[in-house]
């Protein structure tokens, strides 16, 4: 029986979520093109979007509205890297991995200094802001980004000396970092942290009477949604091998505010069921030509009218 007050999964229903995900990988080897590989690539990647996302939005209940700026400056952090600080090694790749985590991480918690004097819409403009100046940089900073030119030849990573190349190879790394995403937020949120946190979202005249720094909690919250909006974009350099500023604009944000939004925030499953509408969807409805974007934005003005916490998210008596 799910507890009183959280609206997060009960540990049957998330082994279930990992059990899905696991056959989903395992089907893909088995009975799908190497185009449908792709699509479940950009979908494991866009479930790590939006559940760094969720720890800011869903359980602290910050409309944070530049993802796409961390998971551009983790696309770049790691592209850079092996590029131009260790170039050839073949361990590069994966000692850039901390490298991206440390660096999102502080980034975010910088921000939230004083972005948090801020609130409510207030925040979210300037997380917007944010994002706009990151992307300003990754476009105007020709010698280090290569600017509208974006970065090419990002070498693929290798395990010793086997590469990893194939869009195969790529799908177990990327659903194999999904799923430690998810337990790994899945024992936060049953944490100290994750539920002060959680309480933060629910009342902050509460949570501050109970001793909780409301400031810092938001702070840690959204250096690790950072963190992990970081982890992405360390699959997808290499996984595309080139980057540009237009795959981390604001309209990737809105993207994946949807995901989370539609899915359900606040829950664990709820922005990977977001991320499979959003990205899945689309493909399922590819036959039906010019009606397929009228039907899709029906499905989801539907659900939003008829579900508005989201999916899986619990209404409101």
């Amino acid at each position: 029986m799910e507890r009183a007050g959280n609206s997060l999964p009960f540990p049957r229903s998330f082994l279930v979520i990992l059990l899905l995900l696991i056959l989903v990988v395992v089907a893909a080897q088995v009975f799908t093109t190497r185009y449908s590989q792709h699509i479940l690539n950009m979908f494991g990647i866009y479930v790590i979007l939006s559940l760094g996302l969720d720890v800011a939005l869903g359980w602290t209940g910050l409309v944070h509205l530049a993802p796409a700026a961390f998971y551009g400056m983790g696309a770049y952090a790691s592209a850079l890297w092996v590029l131009r600080v260790m170039p050839g090694v073949w361990y590069g790749y994966w000692i850039s991995l901390p490298v991206v985590l440390i660096l999102n991480a502080a980034l975010g918690y910088l921000l939230a200094l004083p972005a948090l004097r801020l609130r409510g819409l207030y925040f979210a403009i300037a997380t917007l802001g944010f994002g706009e100046l990151v992307r300003s940089v990754l476009v105007n900073w020709v010698s280090l980004t290569g600017g509208p030119y974006g970065l090419k030849g990002i070498p693929r990573p290798y395990v010793g000396t086997f590469a990893i190349t194939s869009t195969s190879h790529f799908l177990y790394l990327i659903f194999a970092l999904a799923l430690a995403v998810g337990v790994v937020l899945f024992r936060l949120s049953r944490g100290p942290s994750g539920r002060a946190w959680m309480g933060i979202r629910e009342d902050e005249i509460a949570a501050t009477t109970l001793g909780i720094d409301v400031n810092r909690g938001k702070a840690e919250a959204l250096a690790v949604s950072a963190a992990i909006s970081g982890l992405a974009g360390w699959l997808f350099a290499p996984y595309v091998s080139y980057l540009s500023p237009s795959n981390f604009t604001l309209d990737e944000s809105i993207i994946i505010l949807c995901m989370v939004i539609i899915g359900g925030r606040g829950t664990i499953w709820g922005p990977v069921v977001g991320a499979a509408l959003l990205v899945l969807a689309p493909e399922l409805l590819r036959g039906l030509a010019q009606y397929r974007l009228l039907i899709y934005g029906v499905l989801l003005c539907a659900t939003m009218v008829v579900r508005p916490r989201g999916l899986l998210g619990r209404l409101r008596r």
